[in-house]
This record gives C-alpha cells, sequence and structure tokens, in this order.
C-alpha cells in the first residue's frame, strides 16, 4: 500500500489540478499524507479486533460468530475509503492532517463511483489508495486551507464554455444521461454472452450432431460468434448486443458519427494514443467512446438542423 505520493521512480505528472509544483496547491502535503494512511490503516485494524474482542472474551462466543470479523472489515474498508471521502471529503486520517480528496477536474468532491472508477482506471495497483497522486489524473489528495483558497479566488473558476476534450467524454453536455451502470450490466451481459453462452451454443450443436467432437464444436462456436459480438455488430449497429439491451450504443469521439469497421477495429478516425492510454472510462478498447442511445439520436438531429440552417 502506497502511503505517500506516486509510484517511486516514476516522476510526478504536472499537467493536473492538484499536482506537484501547482501554485494554486503551494502547502507541503506528503508527511501529512503518509500519517494520514498509518491512522486509516490502525483505525480500521483496532475497530476490526476490538470488536473480535468483545465477541470472544466477553459474549465467549465460538468460532463461527467470530467470521462476522471479516464483513466488518470488509465494511470499515469501505467506510474508510469509500463512504467518508464522498460525504466529507476525506477519511479519518485525512481529516485529522488537515487534507482531503477532490476530483482533478474541477476540485469537487468525489462521489462513490469517482473513487471506485478511479480505482478501476489503475488495475496495475489498485490497492495503492492512500497516495496523493495514486489515482491522478482522476482524484487528488491536498490541504483542506489550500483548496479553500482556490474555491474563493474567482480567477480560478473552471469557464464552462470550454468544449469537452471529444464526444462523449465524461461530463460532455451533449450526453448528459448517466450512464455508468448500463455500461457495467452491457458489459457483464456481453462477457458471459462470449465467453458462455457462446461454448454453450457450440456444445448443444455437438450433441444434436452426432460424432460432432464437443471442444470443437466450442471453440468453432466461440471464434465465430466473437468476432460477430465485438466487430461485426458495432460496425452495423453501432453496438454489442449488451449495449443494445441497455440502450447504449458507441461513437466516434472524433465527431460523434457511428463508428465504421475501421473505427471498430482500432485503426480509424478515433482517439490519440495518448488519450487511448489513459484508460477514461467510457472508452472502449478500439478507442470509440459509449454513449446512451438516446443522447445521440439528440446530438444526431442538433447537427442535421446546423445543416440545414447554414
Amino acid at each position: 500500500m502506497n502511503f505517500g505520493g506516486g509510484a517511486r521512480g516514476v516522476p510526478a505528472r504536472t499537467d493536473y489540478l492538484g499536482a506537484d509544483g501547482d501554485p494554486r496547491f503551494p502547502s507541503p502535503r506528503r508527511l501529512r499524507s503518509v500519517l494520514a494512511g498509518v491512522t486509516d490503516v490502525v483505525s480500521i485494524l483496532a475497530a476490526t479486533f476490538g470488536v473480535l474482542w468483545l465477541l470472544i472474551a466477553e459474549l465467549d462466543s465460538g468460532p463461527a460468530e467470530t467470521l462476522i470479523g471479516y464483513p466488518i472489515l470488509l465494511f470499515l474498508v469501505f467506510a474508510q475509503f469509500f463512504l467518508l471521502p464522498s460525504i466529507a471529503g476525506a477519511s479519518i486520517g485525512q481529516l485529522l492532517c488537515g487534507l482531503t480528496v477532490v476530483r482533478c477536474a474541477d476540485a469537487t468532491r468525489p462521489r462513490i463511483r469517482d473513487i471506485a472508477r478511479a480505482m478501476i482506471r489503475h488495475p496495475k495497483h489498485p490497492f495503492r489508495i492512500r497516495g496523493i497522486h495514486t489515482l491522478a489524473p482522476h482524484l487528488v489528495v491536498v490541504r483542506t486551507r489550500d483548496l479553500a483558497a482556490y474555491r474563493t479566488d474567482p480567477t480560478t473558476h473552471h469557464d464552462p464554455t470550454t468544449p469537452p476534450e471529444y464526444h462523449g467524454a465524461e461530463g460532455d453536455p451533449r450526453y448528459p444521461s448517466p450512464r455508468d451502470l448500463r455500461k457495467a450490466t452491457a458489459t457483464a451481459l456481453d462477457v458471459v454472452l462470449i465467453m458462455f453462452l457462446t461454448p454453450a451454443l457450440g456444445l448443444a450443436a455437438a450433441v444434436l450432431l452426432d460424432g460432432t467432437s464437443h471442444e470443437a464444436a466450442m471453440a468453432t462456436a466461440f471464434w465465430t460468434l466473437m468476432p460477430l459480438q465485438l466487430v461485426i455488430l458495432p460496425a452495423l449497429l453501432g453496438s454489442t448486443l449488451g449495449q443494445l439491451l441497455c440502450g447504449l450504443t458507441q461513437i466516434r469521439p472524433s465527431d460523434g458519427q457511428p463508428p465504421t469497421l475501421r473505427d471498430v477495429v482500432g485503426i480509424g478516425n478515433t482517439l490519440p494514443a495518448e488519450i487511448r492510454s489513459r484508460g477514461d472510462l467510457y472508452i472502449t478498447f478500439a478507442g470509440l467512446a459509449v454513449v446512451r442511445r438516446r443522447d445521440r439520436t439528440t446530438v444526431k438531429d442538433r447537427i442535421a438542423l446546423t445543416e440545414v440552417q447554414h
């Protein structure tokens, strides 16, 4: 677990709010971050062992009852690292050390889904969640007094007229409908369809056709239907089957248009490599943005109206 700044040996980025050297957040915070991380871990372990001691020593509980310690530990971790930052802007340790967690995009308090998404975007170190820059450029830890000064300074306010980085980006006002839960559901459906249902169809075909190898039939069904699901359907309909069921569609981030076959396989007019490598939540492996279908229809009508007027 990383209690301090970013990864060792990796230079800190300076292109996001709250980065090292950001003049808007000048106060030192590395030592405070270390103390806050230690405080958080000690408080979680102390509370867990306290409950276990109460069950074993005072209530004379058996081994089965002591298993409650595991869900208590999980709940305390969730409360410390997810619930409290979403309510108070900081964990207990960070509150005691004068620190707070903010979103790099607008310096606001993160929601639970912001914290979860930031961790998902950094799969290589999922447990290093207490560092100042570990979850940057999505979340960052800053001094509370610096944040107060930043919010009262009119020159630091974000210009709402600044256009989004690309079509379908997080916070893009042209695509306002919530899509987090739908995207997660669509991904789960696609995984189930590809990894389980497709081989099951091959096995069923092998059972119906006597003399056919079960393994060969399952492999044939998998390698036949997987490209259909991930390439052909998005190229023809703009969505995988899971996305269709969840009311989602894929668009080209450059212009908001439906993807072509070249776009779906990642060689068309999609995002630059440096943006694709960031792991933005709504971007597919091919560099396409996933948006709500109804938002895409609204934007399409707006573009068509603009063309008619001109």
